[in-house]
Order: C-alpha cells, then sequence, then structure tokens
C-alpha cells in the first residue's frame, strides 16, 4: 500500500478476550517494523434491562437490550447528490479499503445521512473516505426532518494513504439519524465515502 499512514484491516471471528496480539513474520524493509496505530473493534457487553408491570388482571414483562458495535452496519444510507452512479449500500457494507467500495458525490455542501432504524444513544461516528472533506459538521434526529448539530469541524486535519479515516466523539444523544454535513473539500472531483460507523455511548 502506498501512501502514510498505511493501513491492514483485518476481520476475524468474534472471540471472547482481554488480549490481542498480532504477529510479523517477514517484512520487505530492511529496517524492520514502524507501528502507528493499532486498534481493536469488537462487540461490548449487550446490557439488558427488564421491566415487569402487574396489574390485578395480567403481567406484562418487556425485555430491552441495547446493541453494541456499529450501528450503522447494513443500515440505510442516503446522500445529498450522487457522483459516479448509486452506490449508497457501500456506505454500509463494512468494506473500508477497497477503492470500488465507496459512493462518490460531487464538490460545494454535500451530506451523508444513516438510517438506524431506530432510536439509540449516540456518541461517536467514523468515516472512511477517499477525499477528505476539509470541514464538516455532524448532526442527529429522531424523526429525519429536524436535526440538532453535535460537532462542527471548520479545519480537518488532513491524512494521507487509503482509506483515510474521521473519528469524532461527541455528547451522547438519543437519535434514529445520524448526517455528517461536508462544506468543502480540497479535491475537484468531490468527496469519496467509503464506509460510515455509528457507536452508542
Amino acid at each position: 500500500m502506498s501512501g502514510y499512514p498505511g493501513l491492514i484491516s483485518d476481520a476475524i471471528t468474534a472471540v471472547n478476550c482481554r488480549y490481542v496480539r498480532i504477529a510479523f513474520h517477514a517484512t520487505a524493509s530492511q529496517y524492520g517494523y514502524g507501528v502507528c496505530e493499532m486498534e481493536v473493534f469488537g462487540t461490548a457487553p449487550v446490557t439488558t434491562t427488564t421491566t415487569t408491570t402487574t396489574t390485578t388482571t395480567t403481567t406484562t414483562t418487556t425485555t430491552t437490550t441495547t446493541p453494541a458495535g456499529n450501528l450503522a452496519s447494513g443500515k440505510t444510507a442516503t446522500v445529498s447528490n450522487i457522483r459516479n452512479g448509486s452506490n449508497l449500500a457501500k456506505i454500509t457494507d463494512g468494506v473500508k479499503n477497497s477503492t470500488s467500495q465507496r459512493q462518490d458525490l460531487p464538490t460545494g455542501e454535500q451530506w451523508v445521512t444513516v438510517d438506524l432504524g431506530q432510536t439509540y444513544n449516540v456518541g461517536r461516528l467514523d468515516m472512511y473516505y477517499e477525499t477528505q472533506p476539509t470541514s464538516y459538521t455532524i448532526y442527529t434526529s429522531t424523526d429525519g426532518s429536524t436535526w440538532t448539530q453535535r460537532k462542527d469541524v471548520p479545519a480537518a486535519s488532513t491524512m494521507s494513504g487509503y482509506p483515510g479515516l474521521l473519528s469524532d466523539t461527541f455528547t451522547a444523544a438519543s437519535c434514529r439519524y445520524v448526517k455528517i454535513a461536508f462544506h468543502a473539500t480540497a479535491s475537484q472531483y468531490g468527496y469519496g465515502v467509503c464506509e460510515m460507523e455509528v457507536y452508542y455511548q
């Protein structure tokens, strides 16, 4: 992989563990290995809340399960405008590092929205890109119509290599829809969104 930093991204069958190791067997460099960052993603413990209501005639038990991991996985994504054909499903398909697995948008003010399907407590958004926005704003909504600003980034840090990553945390909010609005990009071709991930807090 050209560019800096390079990225190795691997999915494995989920296991319960405390320690994670990556073993290097060989490198083409005479100087050895240079590790910039190691990230591990998985499923946090699932929280289950059970509420029991008793009346004189009936007993009703409601169980609410709080999911863990990427809430946007496989969910419906929409965009303001499309460039180079519709590839909306690729925004949430889990593939981050393939040049063919992305949705392109034109330059100017654009946005990407993911419908999580139901209301969750959300506090983090990760977006993997080919061409990045130089400024953007994150919004949430419960109905897809009224939006609340959660974080504004007027000058995003640039990152070389493919894919790039924008990772933003914000005060947790109850919402069903998450939007990232792009205000500008340094590329004449627009924006290239490889993957959008949303996590609960």
